[in-house]
């Protein structure tokens, strides 16, 4: 298993872990928050997956 594929599993569950969270909270902060680390976790999983790229392919 790569560490590619590591990153994608880790940040790829995060994001549908913190978008389930989004729809079963009552707080708007806490949706808010949630909505924001499922979006980081997002951002997360491409910029890994370019540096890993970037570093191999050098």
């Amino acid at each position: 298993m790569t560490v590619q594929m590591i990153f994608l599993a880790f940040f790829g569950g995060a994001a549908m872990w913190f978008g389930v969270v989004v729809f079963r909270t009552h707080s708007m902060v806490r949706s808010a928050l949630a909505l924001l680390f499922s979006q980081t976790a997002i951002g997360a999983m491409f910029l890994g997956s370019v540096d890993i790229q970037d570093s191999q392919a050098g």
